[in-house]
């Protein structure tokens, strides 16, 4: 019996699935600059930006990231 089931709902469905996703250089600034890390570097933003940008570029050339996400959710209904 599953957690959703001993706490009352019925009908308790987990579901998994992958998304491939492709990352680039700018993507992956995005991501960390919509964190709290853009305000947090202040001053030395453009350099950290610069050294990214070059250590990515360096291990990926193309600037592509390929990456497969996982997810899942579980759905139930409540009883009444």
């Amino acid at each position: 019996m599953s957690a959703g089931q001993q706490a009352g709902f019925l009908k308790v469905e987990s579901h998994e699935f992958s998304y491939p996703y492709e990352w680039t250089t700018d993507t992956i600034l995005g991501n960390l600059y919509s964190s709290n890390l853009k305000r947090m570097l202040a001053d030395e933003r453009r350099g950290f930006e610069a050294e990214l940008r070059y250590l990515l570029l360096s291990h990926e050339p193309g600037g592509r990231f390929e990456e497969v996400m996982d997810f899942g959710y579980t759905l139930a209904t409540k009883p009444g």
